[in-house]
């Protein structure tokens, strides 16, 4: 939804995303690339004379060619992780053979987003959305034990040992 607001114009690119990393193993820094990285940055950061003289004009062209380019590759990203999802199916997996291939596909998402660093806005917003779906999950475990043990009198014991890994499965009783 995000994605087709930012196409639409109606949300800007670093809105949702921070920035995207040119090699996926990046954003595991050791200590020394960090202190490397550090320094690079620092001597960045150093103002020569002869920089003091920089148009406003150009830093402005700068940044809007960095935001078209970060919204050009995020889209790029973002279509790609869509037209997997897509293959993702609709109901339950069961089965090890749609399970696996189900697997594959997560992975692969997994995979095409590694890149993206989000902003810690997103990030709040897509933990309150997995926050909101455990506590739904959990609500839900809840009313199927009720329903196993005090409507049909199974022992809350062999409920306990013997649903986990059977949520979907509708052959469980």
């Amino acid at each position: 939804a995000d994605v087709d607001r930012i196409v639409a114009g109606e949300l800007r690119i670093d809105e949702l995303v921070d920035g995207i990393s040119v090699d996926a193993d990046e954003s595991e820094m050791t200590p020394e690339s960090q202190e490397e990285e550090a320094e690079a940055v620092a001597a960045d950061d150093e103002v020569d004379e002869d920089d003091v003289e920089t148009d406003d004009g150009d830093s402005e062209k700068v940044n809007a060619a960095r935001l078209e380019e970060l919204t050009n590759d995020s889209l790029v990203i973002f279509a790609r992780v869509r037209a997997l999802f897509e293959q993702l199916p609709d109901v339950p997996v069961t089965g090890d053979a749609r399970s696996a291939a189900a697997a594959q596909v997560r992975t692969a998402i997994q995979r095409e987003l590694a890149p993206i660093r989000f902003t810690a806005k997103t990030i709040d917003r897509l933990c309150a959305i997995v926050h909101g779906q455990v506590t739904e999950v959990r609500a839900i475990e809840r009313s199927i034990l009720a329903i196993a043990v005090d409507r049909c009198g199974m022992p809350r014991d062999a409920f306990v040992e013997s649903f986990p890994g059977h949520e979907t499965d509708l052959e469980w009783t």
